[in-house]
């Protein structure tokens, strides 16, 4: 039922299911307090993320490419956006996906700029690549080799989305198991991706 309602809502797939329309009728009943400035703000941060990601899409799956070796990509990537009215904290999250439609959210505020924002959907983004690519990790460890990559991270310097990476360890950490594994691999990857990053320039 939520993946019949969400390719409805998101406009992937239509689809005539009675109770669909009946929750959808539900949906557009209810009254949000102040959803005109909040619509305004999504509206402003959409098209400025749209116009970010229209100018670096290139290079964004170029270096994805790279980096991962994916050979298979999206036609599209479908980011619906959440308030987060929490000054300089954000977060994304995968909320539906199949081959060929990824559904990423990204919950954020005005204080956000568009590199930020787009930062986040494409950390997203690799979660559903790694899917798609049929690539088998501990979703621990899938956790730790995108987030050394996107926010703030390495493949996030390559595009040109933030100046210098800023992985950090603590993203993965509260999963509170075996830390020291981790800080293991993270200082591993982080050497790796030292290394690498200029050559991926190239």
């Amino acid at each position: 039922m939520w993946n019949k309602l969400f390719t409805e809502l998101a406009g992937i797939a239509s689809t005539s299911d009675r109770e669909v329309d009946i929750i959808l009728n539900e949906l557009k009943a209810i009254s949000i307090h102040r959803w005109g400035e909040v619509r305004a703000i999504f509206a402003d941060i959409g098209e400025r993320v749209s116009n970010l990601y229209r100018r670096k899409k290139d290079k964004i799956i170029s270096y994805i490419e790279k980096v991962f070796g994916f050979k298979r990509f999206f036609t599209k990537l479908y980011v619906v956006y959440g308030f987060n009215p929490m000054p300089g904290m954000s977060f994304g999250t995968m909320l539906y996906f199949d081959d060929e439609n990824p559904v990423t959210a990204v919950y954020v505020n005005d204080l956000h700029g568009e590199s930020h924002v787009l930062d986040l959907a494409i950390h997203e983004l690799l979660h559903g690549l790694i899917r798609l690519n049929s690539v088998e990790l501990e979703h621990d460890i899938e956790e730790l080799v995108i987030d050394v990559s996107a926010p703030d991270g390495y493949l996030s310097k390559i595009i040109g989305l933030v100046d210098r990476a800023n992985a950090r360890l603590e993203n993965v950490l509260y999963f509170q198991r075996e830390a020291e594994r981790y800080k293991r691999l993270f200082d591993l990857l982080v050497e790796y991706c030292e290394k690498r990053s200029t050559t991926w320039l190239i």
